[in-house]
């Protein structure tokens, strides 16, 4: 037995080469080749294996640490990465799933992110942009939306204030004060006729229109003694308001109506005012002049003019009607008063003045009727008086950026 360890020894002593079925060494073995068919067991290793060697290692069994200088090629690593920082790792492939329970920090993250991850993302940082082709559920949202027109957006839900310095489009305004939504910028008052121009920064206008105010109605003719006369008043012009959506420079026709004059018999009824809406023309139409004075024996009643009609109009007010003149007998009477317009005060009635008569009242302000004549001819005799003039209409532009 001796000599065959010792024939081992030799060998191995003079030719540093080691070719064995099994090897046992207790202290430690030094070999420029060693070449082992069976399975060696050790505490410690330490060489270069050959590339022959390398390829057949299939598993390695549970390591407690591996200190790697050059590349890993695996179709499966598993386990944890000591090192927080890993400035070598530029890429990982395709990856099915990835965990992460610290902090990612990335120039570019692509991809879908599962429901449960997303409740946890509370701050996304300073975004210079975000496409979202789902849902957006804030509670505060702050930014400028760059596309001006937003087709998607059906909703705002309930606001509490918004803040519009453009052109708000929409087919109904429902709340208190809407009229504030816009800033009034001027008012324009019209008259005659023309083309009103929307000026630059102007978007929305409230359109005020009120026809001309009808004449009261006079006398001309041969009163005998102890007859009166009494003339009705003139109707008021219609009014016509409404809203109506504008673009700068846009030009819109309108017309003024002229004012009824008063007559010595029936009282010149006053003109239509009109402005062409884009989407259909306002018109107001203008107070009917009051009815002539007629000679009367009896109790008689002589009807005022009816007032304008209004039509293309949100708000349309019909005008008055102007007050009926009374005979009530040969010396006590009085004419018909000039209807009210809500700009304007009509002309007052008129009381029998023996043997001479007095003129109607002229309307003050605008689209109001004037009041009719009224007089006694008690000393017989031709006589003509004309009743009161009503007044012009008007048209009045609010514009509002």
């Amino acid at each position: 037995m001796f000599k065959k360890y010792l024939y081992f020894f030799l060998l191995i002593l003079f030719s540093n080469y080691v070719h064995a079925q099994g090897l046992e060494v207790t202290g430690t073995l030094s070999a420029d080749n060693l070449t082992i068919t069976g399975t060696i067991q050790g505490g410690t290793y330490s060489g270069t294996l050959s590339n022959g060697t390398l390829n057949t290692i299939t598993s390695i069994g549970t390591l407690s640490s591996l200190t790697v200088t050059g590349l890993v090629n695996a179709g499966s690593v598993s386990g944890t990465i000591t090192t927080i920082a890993q400035p070598n790792i530029t890429s990982i492939g395709t990856l099915a799933t990835l965990t992460v329970t610290g902090l990612v920090n990335a120039g570019t993250i692509s991809g879908t992110l599962i429901t449960a991850a997303q409740t946890n993302i509370t701050s996304l940082g300073t975004q210079t942009a975000l496409t979202v082709t789902g849902l957006v559920n804030a509670g505060t949202v702050s930014a400028t939306i760059t596309t001006a027109n937003q087709p998607n957006i059906t909703t705002l839900g309930g606001l509490s204030a918004i803040t519009v310095s453009g052109q708000v489009t929409a087919g109904t305004f429902s709340g208190t004060n809407y009229i504030n939504v816009q800033s009034l910028v001027s008012i324009q008052i019209l008259a005659g006729a023309g083309n009103y121009t929307v000026p630059a920064g102007v978007y929305t206008i409230e359109v005020e229109v009120l026809g001309g105010g009808g004449g009261g109605g006079g006398v001309n003719a041969v009163i005998t003694a102890s007859n009166t006369f009494m003339g009705g008043g003139g109707g008021a012009g219609g009014y016509a308001n409404k809203r109506i959506l504008v673009s700068p420079g846009q030009i819109i026709g309108y017309s003024v109506g002229a004012a009824g004059t008063g007559g010595t018999g029936i009282g010149g009824s006053g003109g239509n005012s009109s402005f062409s809406d884009p989407a259909g023309t306002i018109t107001a139409n203008g107070g009917v002049g009051g009815a002539a004075a007629t000679v009367a024996t009896t109790v008689a009643i002589f009807n005022g003019g009816s007032g304008g009609s209004v039509t293309g109009a949100t708000v349309a007010i019909t005008g008055g009607t102007g007050g009926a003149g009374m005979r009530f007998s040969g010396t006590l009477g009085y004419s018909g008063y000039g209807a009210n317009s809500i700009y304007g005060v009509g002309g007052a009635s008129r009381v029998t003045i023996s043997n001479v008569g007095t003129v109607g009242v002229d309307g003050t302000g605008f689209g109001s009727g004037g009041s009719g004549s009224a007089g006694e001819g008690a000393g017989g005799g031709a006589i003509s008086r004309a009743g009161g003039n009503g007044t012009v209409g008007t048209i009045i532009v609010r514009e509002f950026r």
